[in-house]
């Protein structure tokens, strides 16, 4: 168990917060006072048996729920998806993670509650597995931001340059 107290400037109790941890060191359960000691959230969080972290539920002082996220994994251990919850559970957002063979990450896509794209990024690494390019795209899959990284023998980088792209009106 850990307890924390933040404090105001003016050395007032600003709030509290207690933290639950399993024999792993993982946290399991946490919860907010105000300086009143009126709980404000709890949280719980589940762990798949490779370790993984794959649900937090927060509670709102009336133990209703506020907000729920959820991961997924590949067997490999990547992260695949991760899903934010609204309190009556409809989808908030969503993310899907893409990677290669070597276990790089190449695309990262993001999506709202009626789950249509909102954001996509694209990643490019070396055959030493140094990210290369990072490409941003919007909603209709245009380019709107790219960097890019040069390396030398040593993997150290180089170079970056930064590209935002803009849009003739």
């Amino acid at each position: 168990r850990a307890k924390i107290k933040a404090y105001n400037s003016d050395e007032s109790l600003l709030l509290k917060k207690n933290h639950k941890y399993d024999n792993k060191g993982n946290q399991i359960e946490g919860a907010s006072y105000n300086s009143d000691d009126f709980l404000e959230e709890e949280a719980k969080w589940n762990y798949d048996d490779k370790g993984n972290l794959i649900e937090e539920v927060i509670y709102k002082s009336d133990k209703s729920l506020k907000e729920k996220s959820i991961w997924k994994y590949d067997v490999k251990g990547n992260q695949i998806e991760f899903a934010v919850y609204k309190s009556d559970e409809s989808l908030e957002l969503k993310k899907i993670y893409k990677y290669d063979d070597k276990g790089n990450q190449i695309e990262k896509d993001a999506y709202n509650s009626e789950e249509s794209l909102v954001w996509k990024k694209k990643y490019k690494y070396d055959d030493k597995c140094n990210q290369i390019e990072d490409a941003s795209y919007n909603s209709n899959e245009s380019l709107t931001e790219k960097s890019t990284w040069n390396y030398d023998d040593k993997s150290n980088w180089t170079r970056h340059m930064y590209f935002e792209i803009q849009k003739e009106v």
